[in-house]
């Protein structure tokens, strides 16, 4: 799972309460898990592996990411062929959740997005009341009564009260989504928060910056050779998009790059009209919207 977002939108408030109500969890960086036994002992025993704070850049290592999100061992990691040697079965069981600011531009197939959960915080919470970002300081005081013991509120009866019932509601709302899931299991269904691997894409495309954002607003791609638009007029329309997002506009050379680091479009010269010359084209996109 993916939490995407700004800083104070809500993503660290969530690990929060998901720390909390799940009392097995870790918090290893996927960058440190790459590297191998160090980090991958860490989950042991782990229900969860919560992390915030991820850059758009850890998250570019699409061949972790696929490992991640199959569940499967990667021999690369010394503990996975450690076990492998010894006649375990190794396999991950422990989930992964990471709170990122932005997501990278990702050329993947329909097999990756179906694995992911992606959840975008798309606004800043208000700071009224708040620490920086909009965060509750208090919010693990709140949902731990370990915490109130220890800071002596037990005086306090009514907000004891209170931060017991807001505790218990976290664990309702979990083993309720925890029915569904197994509800759709008996029935050979996937997952139930699951969307279709092409929607999950263009949630993906719209927050991974302006490029991002303008190929889930105005393009598709169909991979289809007769879909052609020139170089030319893409840019134009990608430019007035940037401007009335008031966001800036990558130059054109990035912005050819990531348009074709999708395995369904290229960059090749294309004759548009009859006649006419060839002109460099971006093949297999079309226009939307």
């Amino acid at each position: 799972m993916l939490l995407a977002g700004p800083e104070g939108s809500g993503r660290g408030t969530f690990l929060q309460a998901l720390s909390t109500a799940v009392p097995w969890t870790a918090s290893v960086a996927p960058g440190r898990l790459a590297r191998g036994k160090a980090g991958a002992s860490k989950l042991k025993g782990s229900w969860v592996n919560a992390r915030p704070g991820i850059s758009a850049e850890a998250l570019t290592d699409l061949r972790l990411l696929k490992s991640f999100s199959a569940g499967v061992p990667s021999y690369g990691d010394p503990s996975q062929i450690e076990s492998a040697k010894q006649g375990r079965r190794s396999h991950r069981t422990t989930k992964h959740v990471y709170a990122t600011g932005g997501l990278p531009p990702l050329a993947a197939g329909d097999q990756f997005f179906r694995r992911i959960l992606l959840v975008s915080f798309p606004k800043k919470l208000s700071p009224s009341g708040s620490g920086p970002g909009g965060t509750d300081p208090s919010l693990r005081r709140k949902l731990l009564e370990e915490k109130l013991l220890e800071e002596k509120l037990l005086e306090e009866k009514l907000l004891e009260e209170k931060l017991l019932e807001e505790r218990d509601g976290i664990l309702q709302w979990a083993a309720e989504g925890l029915r569904r899931v197994l509800r759709a299991q008996a029935d050979g269904e996937g997952f139930p928060s699951a969307r279709p691997a092409e929607k999950t894409r263009k949630r993906w495309e719209s927050l991974s910056g302006p490029i991002g954002r303008f190929k889930a607003a105005r393009l598709e791609v169909t991979g289809d050779p007769q879909d052609v638009v020139s170089k030319e007029r893409l840019y134009r329309i990608y430019k007035k998009f940037c401007q009335q997002e008031r966001v800036f506009a990558e130059t054109k050379t990035e912005f050819t790059q990531t348009l074709t680091e999708d395995p369904r479009g290229e960059a090749k010269r294309r004759t548009l009209q009859s006649g006419g010359n060839q002109v460099p084209c971006y093949v297999g996109v079309k226009l939307t919207g």
